[in-house]
């Protein structure tokens, strides 16, 4: 057995420690008390490891980064077309054709058109401009309902109904 002689210095004290050992294998081999060293391995190693997740997380997140500034150019691009056909649309929001009272509204001006074709004689074509101001006044309420509102659509309808039933009422039933 071989005594070796190790000086360890330990942060608050400062002196020699004398460890006896073994020579195996041409190899020193003794049991040291790491707690005394002056030199903090433990919290070296765990810092190392802290280290490391960080590099990593750090890779993760450019890699992150770089993805998304292959893809930002891309979603500019649909965001600008989408600005750009809503910019076409705005003058109607400006006017207020897209709430709830322009559809309140537009739902009287059927009830009136109904009411109309309530004075003309009954005939097929009145049956079916009849039928289908019930099936248009059913759509807005739905709309309503749902807070869908397709104003230029319905509007276009309701131009398109309104003539027909102004047709109804003053060409004569015989002559038709």
């Amino acid at each position: 057995m071989i005594l070796l002689v190790l000086l360890l210095t330990t942060a608050g004290y400062g002196h020699a420690v004398s460890v006896s050992g073994q020579e195996k294998n041409d190899a020193c081999v003794c049991d040291v008390n790491s707690s005394i060293w002056g030199f903090p391995a433990a919290k070296y190693d765990a810092v190392l490891e802290l280290v490391q997740n960080c590099q990593d997380s750090l890779q993760k997140l450019q890699a992150q980064t770089a993805i998304s500034a292959k893809a930002l150019p891309r979603l500019n691009a649909i965001v600008r077309s989408v600005r750009k056909r809503l910019e076409k649309f705005q003058y109607l929001k400006n006017k207020g054709l897209y709430n709830a009272l322009y559809l309140k509204n537009l739902s009287k001006e059927i009830q009136e058109l109904h009411d109309s074709m309530n004075e003309v004689q009954t005939g097929k074509e009145a049956r079916r401009v009849r039928q289908e101001l019930e099936k248009f006044k059913d759509d807005v309420e739905v709309m309503y309902k749902r807070k869908i509102f397709n104003l230029e659509t319905v509007r276009d309808k309701l131009r398109y109904l309104n003539n027909r039933v102004q047709i109804s009422r003053t060409i004569p039933q015989d002559f038709r």
